[in-house]
């Protein structure tokens, strides 16, 4: 789109402070995927910059560019109008275009904003682009990327990590570099263990890779700050999370799948703004924070062993060690992702795991690190029964269902109404450690509850059912010939996870 100069007017024939945009570099108004608008404008002679039109850096363009080309200030009601005819301007003829936070993607091919540079990561390579395309929003407070090393070695990142097994480090490699993958859901990486294994230290080190930021700190307590901070960042991390309420788990649970949030634009009109979030989540805790299973089902758990005394050093020692590899940890992420973008096409997975997209290119990440094709496969599917672990030991219904059929070796069903099962389970609460507080306010209360958890139930072989008809029938059956296969026993799991011959 052309300098549209003849469509800013002034009223009473007052053409005289509005006259220099006729002479402004060239710009574009852009209205982005959520309907914000944008002017693009010249950053340098081979980069563009993107402005909100409403933005405070818009304002003080106007003001520079003015004061540069007639030596003299602006006023603020002559900005206001000048911002006035841009935004009527761009709402109704602006260009559309799909705009990103951090990491894009843009005609077949995936771009990082490192802020000083920009990298294109295409099939088998990835370079610096001189003239890259203005598909990015700048937030403040966003600081650059290490510079990225070709021939990197993601597996230096391990030397930061205590975490044990190769399952678990590969969970965290493809993770990390995952997080260059624009436009699909992404799994919350959740670590966690007990005082001094570096926890924090950890998120702070993959949050510079990925999304490094001026503070690292996101309020999480205020679902309206949370969100506002969320939406300025490509990664967030919550650190020290000991507890998860029931509505920010759902919260978490929207953002990975990238639900649309609305917000007002002014509070003097009706106007929204609807902005749909997907975003890169790291959190980390003494104790597992997450107990939802709905929440559960979108997490990475990474559990991590303390350091011992003789291993610790100084964290002053490692900022500096880590400083120093951390754009090779960087290239290697790159080079993991090209290759990637050759292997993924080649994959036809069938896998159960609710993140269908992570999971293909999770599995074509691990075969370009060079791990065999159902190697992240496995891990993820050992990651998922220690979900399922996890989540009924945090349910108190699950683990009061246990603990009944424990207590009774002989019974192989219970069975009766909701109403006569709750009672039955409510007795038996003291017997099984769960308290009165834990415990489920109703029969309904019960059922919402033991629905949460069915899944978790059914994977250790429990068979839940409900008969319709006058007197509404549940039954629960205690595991019997249909235990959870386990790992060795599981071939149709990856029957179908062979590389296809491209055509």
């Amino acid at each position: 789109m052309e300098n549209s100069n003849e469509c800013i007017t002034a009223q009473g024939g007052d053409f005289s402070n509005l006259k220099f945009i006729a002479e402004l570099p060239y710009y574009e108004l852009i209205k982005d995927q959520n309907g914000e608008l944008y002017a693009e404008l010249p950053e340098s002679s081979t980069k563009r910059m993107l402005l909100p039109i409403r933005g405070g850096g818009f304002t003080n363009y106007i003001r520079f560019m003015f004061f540069a080309m007639k030596d003299q200030h602006i006023g603020r009601h002559k900005v206001e109008k000048i911002q006035d005819q841009f935004e009527a301007q761009c709402q109704y003829s602006g260009r559309s275009r799909e705009l990103f936070n951090r990491v894009g993607e843009f005609e077949g091919c995936f771009f990082v904003d490192g802020k000083e540079e920009t990298y294109k990561i295409s099939p088998g390579k990835w370079e610096v682009d001189p003239s890259p395309p203005t598909i990015f929003k700048h937030f403040q407070g966003m600081n650059s990327l290490p510079r990225p090393v070709p021939g990197g070695d993601i597996r230096k990142i391990l030397n930061f990590a205590n975490i044990p097994g190769r399952s678990d480090q590969l969970l965290l490699m493809t993770f990390l570099a995952g997080c260059f993958l624009p436009k699909i859901q992404h799994p919350i990486l959740v670590l966690w263990g007990s005082q001094g294994a570096a926890k924090s230290s950890l998120l702070r080190r993959l949050l510079s890779i990925a999304d490094p930021r001026s503070s690292d700190e996101t309020p999480h307590y205020d679902e309206k700050e949370f969100l506002t901070a969320i939406n300025a960042r490509w990664a967030t991390g919550l650190d020290n999370v000991s507890y998860i309420s029931p509505q920010f788990s759902d919260l978490l649970c929207r953002l990975v799948t990238g639900a649309a949030f609305t917000k007002r634009r002014l509070f003097t009109d009706e106007d929204l703004i609807v902005r749909r979030l997907l975003r890169i989540i790291i959190m980390n805790g003494i104790n597992l924070p997450v107990e939802k299973p709905d929440l559960m089902d979108r997490c990475v758990l990474l559990q991590m062993d303390r350091i011992s005394n003789e291993n610790r050093k100084e964290e002053a020692v490692l900022d500096q060690e880590f400083s120093a590899v951390s754009g090779e940890i960087l290239g290697g992420c790159f080079d993991a992702v090209s290759r990637a973008m050759e292997i993924y096409p080649t994959l036809e997975i069938t896998s159960p795991f609710r993140l269908k997209d992570y999971a293909r290119w999770g599995t074509a990440i691990s075969m370009a690190l060079g791990y065999q094709a159902d190697e992240f496969l496995l891990a993820l599917k050992e990651n998922v029964e220690r979900q399922h672990e996890h989540s009924l030991d945090a349910s108190p219904v699950a683990s009061l269902i246990s603990h009944y059929f424990v207590a009774n070796p002989r019974q192989a069903k219970l069975q009766g109404t909701p109403s006569e099962i709750f009672r039955e389970l409510d007795s038996i609460a003291g017997k099984a450690g769960i308290s009165e507080r834990q415990m489920p306010r109703s029969p309904r209360d019960f059922g919402r509850k033991l629905e949460e958890c069915r899944h978790n139930l059914e994977s250790q072989g429990y068979e839940i059912s409900r008969s319709r008809g006058k007197e509404r029938k549940l039954i629960i059956a205690r595991p019997g010939g249909s235990q959870t296969p386990s790992l060795t026993t599981m071939p149709t799991l990856f029957s179908r996870l062979q590389p296809q011959q491209p055509t």
